[in-house]
């Protein structure tokens, strides 16, 4: 089931969530047991314009923009991300890996996260600490037709709560938006993920509800989501409302 919530910060109130909707906006969306982005309310752009996202976010100068140690995923980096994603404490959230966590699952999910890269409607990072070992990852995924995109990523359970995640995540929205060049983010986590909604809250997306992401298994994580258009995090970054 589907819930829209009033937005408690103000700013627009839309209807959809992070998976098929089977009530709530279901007129709007479509009966269904998911929902999906991209949403129907986000409006198409051009070929053009949807072309130039594309080419963005395989451009060398722009990915070098998004700075820090951050280094393409590629096949001979699955092992890495492996490593860090075989700690429940780093993966259990990630509904988008099929459990339990093997190199074969592991191989699965990030061979599509690699393929979206292909098809330039995507791309993901892994982020590396001092020391050179695996810190993270960062993911991308775009919908160039809606100028949209999501971002996702995780880091390793002895960097929680040091403000790495919120610190990746603000200057991934702030590339997405002006580098990339989108009109639109969209963020989803789980209902029990405290961490990272407070996260999301203070980087100033706005809640939209709740729903149900379907995982690989066939099960259903229970979300909530969240969006932030490019003018609203300009105004947000000159402290302006």
């Amino acid at each position: 089931m589907f819930t829209r919530r009033a937005n408690p910060r103000g700013g627009r109130a839309s209807g959809a969530a992070c998976a098929v909707l089977t009530g709530g906006m279901a007129d709007e969306v479509g009966a269904a047991d998911a929902l999906h982005f991209p949403l129907p309310h986000w409006p198409r752009v051009s070929a053009a314009r949807a072309g130039a996202i594309r080419a963005a976010i395989r451009d060398r100068a722009a990915r070098a923009a998004l700075g820090g140690p951050r280094v393409l995923l590629t096949a001979d980096l699955i092992s890495q991300l492996y490593d860090l994603v075989c700690d429940p404490a780093v993966s259990d959230p990630i509904y988008v890996i099929a459990k339990p966590v093997t190199v074969a699952s592991v191989t699965a999910w990030a061979s599509d996260m690699i393929a979206t890269y292909d098809r330039g409607e995507g791309a993901t990072f892994l982020t590396y600490d001092e020391a050179g070992a695996v810190a993270g990852f960062t993911e991308f995924l775009l919908w160039p037709d809606y100028a949209a995109g999501e971002i996702g990523g995780a880091i390793r359970a002895d960097l929680h709560g040091a403000g790495a995640g919120r610190a990746g995540f603000a200057r991934g929205t702030d590339w997405l938006f002006e580098t990339i060049g989108l009109d639109r983010i969209a963020l989803t986590a789980a209902i029990d993920n405290l961490r990272s909604q407070r996260m999301i809250d203070r980087l100033g997306f706005f809640r939209q509800g709740e729903g149900d992401c379907r995982r690989p298994d066939g099960t259903y994580r229970r979300s909530a989501w969240w969006e932030l258009t490019r003018e609203e995090w300009r105004r947000a970054q000159t402290g302006q409302r």
